[in-house]
């Protein structure tokens, strides 16, 4: 049951379970599928107890919520760990030099007699710097020394349930969109630990193809085929073009999802020229689409959901009152489903590996773990099981096979 507490916050309480927790009115509403906008009152929590009780995946949803703060609230702390010293020298002193050349006085202000590409450059240049170092000095933690290395620990302010889909979200810094060249300098300040990474590979397109009863991917899933390669072979045939595998996959992926999520004609376009690095027109493009439609037809029913107030999903049904665009509501059951499975594998995780490793950042559908290099092996067969399985109990149609991606990160780090 919610109470109201504080301005803008509300009590939750479980007596049967002995679940308490204070909440921001806010999260309250997105998990509702609420305005967010709406005010917090006495009447306001009437009514959103009211509807607790009524859809009991709204409540799962809550608890399942609170279960994760003592896992994410101490992330607005901890952090994790950049060799700010190896960053710098190797990813950003080059481009400052690069940036000076094509720089004014001033850093911030391009010379005028640069060509249409160098401006481009030039701005490419001057957003990459200014996000994935001033940003990072300006709002992470203060520069810690360890030995000869220098460490800056990346910190973002962490907000549980900040949209309809249920995802994470952080400010302050851009600890979620860290770019992956970064990945390679993470590190944490003890020598004998490491940052090991474990993602949930075609995660979304596996909750679709488990959505719709999608038997061809399903099967595919099931034998460890790489989807993304073997639509992107496909769709290159269908373009007429001949590329190399690395493209092949980045191709299958890029246009499956943008059809998934209900992209136009022409921003599909787009999006393949880039990764295949040739004009593709809307037309062609929507041939493709339409062929790719009619391999796949029970992806139809994301695409065009039946009822736009309601959510359905395989824990239960819900309504919807907020208003969406096309491409969010056809989003929505997917990103929905996605942030209860990531969840629920995190709580279940953190407990598996109890003291012995710590989960420092999610990004999406990926769990950072700061943990002994001594036990990593262990670990990390603690984690893939406990992945497998809390899926498979909770979405015995999910297909699980290969879904897990365990990797160490921190590749940049070794000096030689």
């Amino acid at each position: 049951m919610l109470t109201t507490d504080l301005p803008c916050l509300v009590r939750y309480t479980n007596e049967e379970n002995g679940i308490t927790a204070r909440v921001p009115f806010r999260m309250i509403t997105n998990l509702l599928l609420w305005d967010s906008s709406t005010i917090c009152s006495e009447e306001s929590v009437a009514r959103a107890n009211d509807y607790i009780e009524a859809y009991p995946l709204f409540k799962q949803n809550l608890e399942l919520e609170i279960a994760t703060m003592p896992i994410i609230d101490p992330l607005m702390n901890n952090g994790i760990c950049l060799d700010a010293e190896w960053w710098y020298r190797k990813e950003i002193l080059p481009r400052e030099e690069r940036l000076s050349g094509l720089a004014m006085e001033d850093l911030d202000v391009p010379r005028a007699d640069l060509s249409a590409s160098e401006k481009v450059e030039f701005k490419d240049l001057h957003q990459f710097i200014k996000r994935n170092w001033i940003s990072l000095n300006a709002n992470g933690g203060l520069l810690k020394n360890v030995g000869l290395r220098s460490f800056l620990p990346i910190q973002g302010w962490w907000e549980h349930y900040s949209g309809p889909t249920g995802r994470f979200s952080a400010t302050a810094s851009p600890v979620m969109a860290l770019p992956k060249k970064m990945k390679a300098y993470l590190s944490p300040m003890d020598e004998d630990r490491g940052y090991f990474s474990s993602d949930l590979c075609n995660i979304e397109l596996r909750i679709a193809s488990a959505l719709t009863g999608t038997t061809q991917l399903q099967e595919m899933f099931h034998a460890g085929t790489d989807v993304h390669f073997y639509n992107g072979q496909w769709i290159s045939v269908q373009l007429g073009l001949s590329l190399d595998d690395a493209t092949t996959h980045r191709l299958g992926k890029k246009f499956v999802y943008a059809v998934l999520y209900g992209c136009g004609d022409q921003t599909l376009a787009k999006s393949v020229s880039e990764v295949v690095g040739s004009h593709i027109d809307s037309t062609q493009m929507a041939t493709v689409r339409a062929t790719f439609m009619q391999k796949y037809p029970e992806l139809e029913a994301v695409l065009k959901p039946k009822d736009l107030k309601k959510l359905c999903t395989p824990f239960g049904d819900v309504p919807i009152n907020i208003d969406q665009t096309v491409p969010q509501r056809i989003n929505l059951p997917v990103q929905f489903i996605a942030s209860r499975l990531f969840k629920e594998i995190m709580v279940s995780c953190v407990a598996a590996v109890g003291d012995d490793a710590m989960m420092v950042l999610p990004i999406h559908d990926e769990m950072v773990w700061d943990m002994p290099l001594a036990k990593a092996e262990l670990l990390k067969s603690t984690i893939i099981e406990t992945i497998e399985a809390t899926l498979s109990e909770s979405w015995p149609e999910l297909e699980v096979t290969g879904i897990v991606e365990f990797s160490r990160l921190g590749s940049k780090v070794t000096r030689n």
